[in-house]
């Protein structure tokens, strides 16, 4: 048949989790709770993870102009667990 493809076009990529260590730090979970809108997903616990996991030292952010007042609470988070600048 025309239409089924022998091989898929491109691998399944393997499910990584966020570590423990992360998800329940209760320092971190208590600053994004108190420094971040909770109407807002920043994903802060998976940023820091892929940074730590890609060994960033230096990190830039983006942020839409409604949310450029959160950019130097972002920072701080990110700066002090995943070790960024």
């Amino acid at each position: 048949d025309a239409l089924t493809r022998s091989t898929p076009l491109r691998q399944p990529r393997l499910v990584h989790t966020i570590p423990d260590d992360i998800l329940n730090n209760s320092e971190l979970n208590q600053m994004i709770e108190e420094q971040l809108p909770a109407n807002y997903n920043f994903e802060v616990h998976k940023t820091i993870w892929r940074l730590k996991e890609a060994k960033c030292k230096t990190v830039a952010l983006q942020l839409p102009e409604g949310l450029q007042m959160f950019a130097c609470p972002l920072a701080d988070i990110l700066g002090k667990y995943a070790e960024v600048e």
